[in-house]
């Protein structure tokens, strides 16, 4: 995918990923991780896709798990 591969720095780990999702996680406002997924399928992460991610992403922040 044209948008990785313009990525820097990207660090290719597998060369048949075609889509890749990377959200911040935050507890109390500091980042304390990156929830990254990765698909062999190109377009993969679709807003249907993408709300369940980021609904996960804020339950992990509210429940101060990563505090």
């Amino acid at each position: 995918d044209q948008a990785l591969s313009q990525a820097l720095p990207y660090y290719e780990c597998d060369s048949r990923v075609k889509s890749e999702l990377s959200l911040p996680l935050t507890s109390q406002g500091s980042l304390v991780g990156v929830l990254d997924m990765e698909s062999f399928t190109r377009d993969f992460f679709v807003p249907e896709r993408v709300l369940p991610c980021l609904a996960l992403a804020e339950l992990i922040d509210d429940s101060g798990l990563l505090s």
